[in-house]
C-alpha cells in the first residue's frame, strides 16, 4: 500500500495493530487478567520490569510470578511482603532475557514495592504526587526521575547494577523503555492501552518505549539520526511524532511495532520464493 506521507502511513499502522490481537501476544495482556485497580498497577509493573526478551519466553515467566509466586493476588501479596516468609516461594524464579532475573532480584523489587504502597496505598497515588510536583515538566522525565528516587529511598547502600538496570532513571541518560511502557499502559486509553492514570499525567508528556527494534526503525524513519539508544534520543523520536500527533504522539510505539511485523512478513515471502 502507498501512502502520502510518513504521518499516513503510521496512522494506518497504528489503526491496523491497535486491537484485541494486539494485547494477546504482549506482556498488556496481564493487566486486563484482573478486575481491580489496584492488582492491574501491581500487574502492569511488574509484567513492565520482566518484558524483556522473546515474548514466547517472558510471557510464561510474567504469569509464573502473578499467578504462582503472588498467588493471582499481586496487591496483596507486595502489600504484605515478608522477604523471610516468602524466600522459599521466590528462590526457584530464574528468567534469561537480556541478563539473568533470579528469585532474589525479585525480592529486592517486592520489597521496594510493598514499602511504596505501605506509603503510599498504591503506585498510582505515587504518580499522583510526582506527576502534581512536576505539573509545569515538558515530558515524564522529571516523573520518573522522582518515581524511581522514591521506589529507591530506603536502600541505604550502593543498588545493585542489575536492579538498577530493572528499575532505571532517566537521571543517568537510560532511555527507560519498560518504564515508559508501563506508562504508556497506564496512561493511554485506546484498545489497546488501560488508561488508569489518564487523568493524571497528560498524554502529550509520554516518551516513546525505545528499545533496539523502535530506534532501528526510528533512524530508517528519518526520526532521529542518533547512534545511542537513551533517553535524549527517545525524547528526539518522541518529539518528531509529534509533529503528526501532539498531544498523543506514543501511541505511534504501537505503528511502530506494527510497522516491524508488516516488513518481517515481507521478507518471509520474499524468503518462501
Amino acid at each position: 500500500m502507498e501512502f502520502e506521507n510518513l504521518k499516513d502511513k503510521l496512522d494506518y499502522l497504528y489503526f491496523k495493530f491497535a486491537n484485541e490481537e494486539f494485547i494477546k501476544a504482549d506482556p498488556i495482556q496481564f493487566v486486563y487478567k484482573f478486575e481491580e485497580r489496584s492488582d492491574k498497577e501491581i500487574a502492569g509493573f511488574v509484567a513492565s520490569i520482566l518484558a524483556q526478551g522473546k515474548r514466547e519466553n517472558l510471557i510464561p515467566k510474567i504469569s509464573q510470578v502473578l499467578f504462582q509466586i503472588m498467588r493471582g493476588e499481586p496487591y496483596n501479596y507486595i502489600k504484605n511482603f515478608d522477604i523471610e516468609k516468602e524466600r522459599g516461594n521466590i528462590q526457584s524464579f530464574r528468567y534469561f532475557g537480556y541478563h539473568l532475573i533470579t528469585g532474589e532480584d525479585l525480592g529486592f523489587i517486592f520489597l521496594h514495592l510493598s514499602s511504596i504502597i505501605r506509603k503510599y496505598g498504591s503506585i498510582g497515588e505515587l504518580i499522583y504526587e510526582v506527576s502534581k510536583k512536576n505539573s509545569h515538566s515538558k515530558s515524564v522525565r522529571e516523573i520518573l526521575i522522582d518515581f524511581v528516587s522514591e521506589f529507591f529511598s530506603g536502600v541505604h547502600s550502593k543498588i545493585p547494577r542489575k536492579i538498577s538496570a530493572l528499575v532505571p532513571s532517566p537521571a543517568n541518560g537510560s532511555a527507560c523503555k519498560r518504564l515508559n511502557m508501563f506508562l504508556r499502559w497506564m496512561v493511554r486509553k485506546d484498545r489497546v492501552d488501560v488508561g488508569l492514570w489518564h487523568q493524571i499525567v497528560p498524554t502529550s508528556k509520554l516518551i516513546i518505549p525505545l528499545d533496539f527494534h523502535v530506534a532501528k526503525i526510528s533512524r530508517e524513519l528519518n526520526l532521529t539520526q542518533r547512534k545511542q539508544n537513551d533517553w535524549i534520543t527517545a525524547e528526539e523520536i518522541t518529539e518528531k511524532l509529534k509533529m503528526f500527533d501532539s498531544e498523543d504522539p506514543v501511541k505511534y510505539d504501537i505503528a511502530l511495532f506494527g510497522l516491524g511485523i508488516e516488513r518481517k512478513k515481507f521478507k518471509n515471502r520474499e524468503n518462501d520464493i
